[in-house]
C-alpha cells in the first residue's frame, strides 16, 4: 500500500469527517490559507498606496525645488539652463498627479508593461526609486544632527 491510497479499509485524513462538523482539516487549512493570502493582500496595498502618496508628494517637492532652482538661473542671466529645469520641474509635476490619480493596480500594470516593452527604462527606474526608498527607510536617529556634533564627538585636544 502506498501512502495516496490507503486501502479499502482506512481512510485518508482529508476525507476523515470532522466530529465538530467544521469540514476537514483540509478544507480548514485551505481556508486558513485564504484567509491569511487576503489579510497579507490588503496590508500590501495599504502599504502601496501609502508609498504612492509618499512618491506623489516627493516628486511634487522635487518639482518646487528644481522650478526654485529654475527662478535662480533666471536671476543669473542662464535662460537655456532655466527653460530646461522648467521642463523637467513641469514633467515631475505631471507624474506626481498621475501618481496620486491613479489607482494602485493601474500603476502596477503600467510597471508590468514599462518591464516587458522596454526592460532598460524599468531597470533605470527601479534603480532611480529605489535609491531614495532606501535612504528614506534608513533610521534618521542613528545619524548625528549636525556634522559639527559628530567631529565634536570625535574631535581630542591636544
Amino acid at each position: 500500500m502506498t501512502p495516496s491510497n490507503p486501502g479499502p479499509n482506512r481512510r485518508s485524513a482529508s476525507s476523515m469527517p470532522d466530529p465538530a462538523g467544521n469540514g476537514s482539516p483540509k478544507q480548514q487549512i485551505d481556508e486558513d490559507t485564504r484567509e491569511a493570502k487576503r489579510e497579507v493582500g490588503a496590508e500590501a496595498r495599504e502599504k502601496a498606496e501609502a508609498g504612492q502618496h509618499w512618491l506623489a508628494d516627493e516628486t511634487d517637492a522635487l518639482s518646487d525645488a528644481i522650478d526654485a532652482a529654475a527662478s535662480s538661473l533666471d536671476d543669473q542671466d542662464r535662460e537655456g539652463l532655466a527653460r530646461y529645469a522648467r521642463e523637467l520641474s513641469s514633467n515631475l509635476a505631471k507624474a506626481a498627479e498621475q501618481l496620486e490619480g491613479r489607482s494602485v493596480d493601474e500603476l502596477a500594470n503600467d510597471a508590468k508593461r514599462l518591464a516587458r516593452d522596454n526592460p532598460a527604462l524599468y531597470m533605470l527606474g527601479s534603480i532611480a526609486v529605489g535609491f531614495p526608498l532606501a535612504n528614506s527607510s534608513t533610521r534618521r536617529s542613528a545619524w548625528p544632527a549636525s556634522t559639527e556634533e559628530s567631529l565634536a564627538a570625535t574631535w581630542e585636544p591636544r
